[in-house]
């Protein structure tokens, strides 16, 4: 049913109001977030849909739940959860039943202010409708004062009509009537916003994407965070935001560097002066985090060995709007390099395979994750040949959980979760890659009519 992290005492209902994108990664942040805060949760998966927001779940105190709404990118609010019904004549009889006077003593008193607000899924809440609400909850005790602006209490009555708005009933389906503990942290969507980046790219992850990989990754204050195709700094900004210290690396010394053409829509210009990783991390106010930034192959390991990193989290290029690339030359006997041409000298790059890239990504994960860190990363691929039998694995890792983000009708690309469970050793090294034509052929499928 859930995670379990500490011992349960009292179980207390809540209402969790997700919000309508990236369906498939909100009970999986869901969870990551309840692990990584300690606290325990319990729900019905049964009662969870993807075209739905509304899922009861049960924690142990309003302290949990605001705890995890503190890092939310796909919660919108989560509610102390008072009861709820087919109609209002149930929602009655199940806040009789499930919410005691004694619970609700704190609300009867007249030295609070309160408002209730109704709304409506697949069916909006007029003014009208609201005003019926309002008689309907005529059976509640509450005797403070009215205040629209500044309340001490908000309450909600959410009123389902169904998935579909275009064939909604005259009638909601379910009526939930709770108290507001927290919201989500949605508006960090905006203020990472990425098109307002002193430095972007072309391949630049967006910013709502990065933060939840931070939270699959339960990055929190002190973590160090490696992204070993970091390109400029996308994932590395969200980790930071939630107290990471951060640093990465890409081969391309160019765009690390800030050289060359913007990526800015409609800029054709070179890049200003200063534009960098760091740069973005200063525009945030979270330079104090940056380490720094290698000009590195992910291919060759330039590391000592030992476990470093409490979280690997990155998006490697797939061949789409960039291809990964690897250190070497097409030629079978390539030209050494005397000691007085190797200052300066930048090496031959060639083609980095997809299946590569994914079996060093794991195997760089085993060796270099401390125990119980968290790898985080992308994998495209067609949906219909898609199984989570064809990921890479390793003795080392497991396997957290899978999310999938649809690209085309056809085409999506799937976030990837795994812990390091097992130490390290050369013996037990080894990554296992069912399917190399899966990734092998994803360019050439991505773009097929």
């Amino acid at each position: 049913m859930a995670v379990a992290v500490q011992t349960a005492q009292i179980w207390r209902n809540f209402l969790c109001v997700f919000a309508q994108d990236h369906p498939d990664f909100r009970l999986q942040e869901l969870l990551s977030l309840a692990s990584i805060s300690k606290c325990q949760i319990k729900f019905d998966p049964t009662s969870y849909s993807v075209e739905n927001p509304f899922l009861v779940v049960q924690l142990q105190s309003e302290e949990c739940a605001r705890k995890i709404s503190s890092r939310a990118m796909l919660i919108k609010s989560m509610f102390e959860l008072w009861g709820w019904g087919r109609d209002y004549s149930e929602l009655e009889t199940s806040i009789s039943q499930e919410f005691p006077s004694q619970r609700m003593e704190p609300y009867t008193r007249n030295d609070y202010t309160f408002k209730v607000i109704g709304s409506g899924f697949s069916k909006k809440c007029t003014m009208e409708r609201q005003k019926e609400i309002y008689k309907k909850l005529s059976f509640l005790p509450l005797n403070g004062k009215v205040d629209v602006k500044n309340p001490t209490h908000e309450f909600y009555i959410l009123e389902d009509y169904g998935d579909h708005p275009n064939t909604a009933p005259e009638d909601p389906l379910r009526v939930f009537f709770g108290r507001l503990i927290a919201r989500g942290q949605r508006h960090l969507i905006k203020h990472y916003a990425v098109k307002d980046r002193v430095f972007i790219g072309n391949t630049s992850m967006d910013a709502q994407l990065s933060l939840i990989m931070a939270n699959q990754a339960q990055v929190k204050t002190g973590s160090l965070v490696f992204d070993p195709f970091a390109g400029t700094g996308s994932v590395l900004v969200a980790c930071a935001h939630h107290g990471g210290h951060v640093m990465g690396a890409d081969i391309d010394k160019i765009l690390l560097h800030g050289r060359g053409y913007s990526s800015r829509a409609g800029a054709r210009k070179f890049r200003a002066r200063g534009e960098s990783v760091r740069a973005n991390l200063r525009q945030y106010g979270l330079e104090a985090l940056y380490l720094d930034m290698l000009i590195a192959d992910a291919a060759q390991c330039v590391w000592r060995e030992g476990e470093l990193f409490d979280a690997i989290v990155t998006d490697p290029p797939y061949g789409v709007r960039e291809g990964a690339r690897k250190i070497g030359s097409k030629r079978a006997t390539p030209n050494s390099i005397t000691p007085e041409r190797a200052e300066g000298h930048i090496p031959a790059v060639r083609t980095y395979n997809l299946s590569d890239v994914y079996s060093d990504l794991v195997h760089f994960a085993a060796r270099f994750l401390v125990m119980g860190g968290r790898l985080v990363y992308w994998v495209p691929g067609v949906k219909a040949e898609f199984s989570r039998e064809l990921l890479p694995s390793h003795p080392c890792m497991e396997l957290v959980c899978v999310s999938e983000q649809p690209l085309q009708t056809l085409v999506g690309r799937w976030l990837i979760t795994m812990e390091k469970t097992a130490q390290w050793t050369p013996q037990a090294d080894r990554v296992d890659l069912s399917s190399v034509e899966l990734y092998e052929n994803f360019r050439k499928k991505y773009f097929a009519k």
